[in-house]
């Protein structure tokens, strides 16, 4: 929506992954391949020409050089260190690299915040990774003022990987509290019909107890005839739901979920073909 709203606006979207949680740089890389519009197991080369196209637009001469260099190292499309001693160089210590990195992203943002909006949007920041959210607070730092927005969801856990999460660069919070009762009913009557019974409207809003997830998997199964017998957690909510699934269906989540949070079609597929058990 934003982006139909301003095309003009650089965005980038870029979501944690509990099974890759923690990996260096990981969500700095998601937002920028995001932005550059580089899809899940693009061929090197593609990726490599779509960053030059977007960096050559922005900077001059040398400038440009560096920063294809180390945003190429960030997003998987790494260049050759012949005849170019700052990238061995950085190749050769892992400290340096991620300084260099850093500095690359941040010059690359400058540059684009030079010429039109940058916001980037964090899901499950949670499962994130330090160098990652060090990067986007030495931006928001930097930058502060340009036309450079973060916008990052997670789980109050949170604050325990990331103390004192960009409070210096004057983040702004926002808690989400439990569903009141009165809209937890009405989102159970808008999905369930306004002739539901009031002691079955009543059952699901004390049983979620104000989480929403947990609300809408129970009126799912409701809807589906499955209220005999509603697990009391959300966990087994959720289970009960995969249970329900044909057998087909849940193989193929479990190859998906091989991957983690985000899976492309054609790494199931394949793995599917290789191993139908």
């Amino acid at each position: 929506m934003l982006k139909r709203r301003y095309p003009t606006m650089d965005l980038g979207v870029s979501r944690g992954d509990s099974i890759g949680a923690g990996s260096a740089f990981a969500m700095l890389a998601g937002s920028l391949r995001s932005a550059l519009g580089i899809a899940a197991g693009e061929a090197v080369e593609a990726r490599r020409d779509k960053l030059e196209q977007a960096v050559g637009r922005l900077l001059p001469g040398a400038e440009r050089t560096r920063v294809m260099m180390f945003l190429g190292e960030l997003i998987s499309a790494p260049y050759t260190d012949e005849d170019r001693p700052l990238l061995r160089a950085a190749r050769q210590s892992p400290g340096l690299m991620a300084d260099r990195i850093q500095e690359a992203y941040v010059d690359y943002a400058r540059a684009v915040t030079d010429a039109q909006p940058m916001l980037v949007v964090l899901e499950d920041l949670h499962w994130g990774d330090a160098p990652s959210v060090r990067s986007f607070g030495q931006a928001l730092r930097e930058l502060r003022d340009q036309p450079f927005v973060v916008v990052a969801f997670a789980r109050p856990e949170v604050h325990d990987l990331f103390p004192r999460l960009w409070t210096a660069q004057g983040c702004s919070e926002v808690r989400l509290r439990p569903l009141p009762a009165r809209a937890a009913e009405l989102l159970v009557r808008s999905a369930l019909g306004k002739d539901v019974d009031a002691q079955t409207v009543a059952a699901l809003v004390e049983q979620a107890d104000g989480n929403t997830f947990y609300l809408e998997e129970l009126i799912r199964a409701v809807a589906e005839g499955r209220a005999g017998a509603l697990p009391e957690t959300v966990l087994g909510m959720v289970e009960a739901r995969l249970a329900a699934l044909g057998a087909e269906e849940r193989r193929l989540l479990r190859a998906a979920s091989v991957f983690g949070e985000v899976c492309c079609k054609g790494g199931t597929i394949r793995r599917r073909k290789s191993n139908p058990e």
